[in-house]
């Protein structure tokens, strides 16, 4: 895994245990949806960059924080900003 559980309690500045479980998953989730968006983590030869690494961060911390679709001045957003700027060079493809 690019980033580890501990690395999301560091960024989310939460110190306990209680919530691993659920951080846990939280991670995974955000791990597997940033791999798919950037065609597999396979082609960084064995070193995820910082940016995919911050957006698996950023994701996972808003599906923790936000447990569902956020809103934000009328529109509805599933990812948190800066996510999809952050793995934007990185993906096989895409458009928006």
């Amino acid at each position: 895994m690019a980033v580890t559980l501990e690395d999301l309690k560091a960024h989310i500045r939460d110190l306990g245990d209680e919530d691993d479980a659920i951080l846990t998953r939280k991670l995974a989730v955000a791990t597997d949806m940033i791999k798919q968006k950037v065609g597999g983590f396979d082609k960084f030869d064995g070193s995820v960059p910082a940016p995919i690494e911050e957006a698996i961060l950023m994701y996972a911390a808003h599906l923790y924080q936000h447990r569902e679709a956020t809103i934000f001045g009328g529109q509805v957003f599933m990812l948190p900003l800066g996510v999809e700027d952050l793995i934007s060079t990185y993906r096989d493809g895409w458009t928006y």
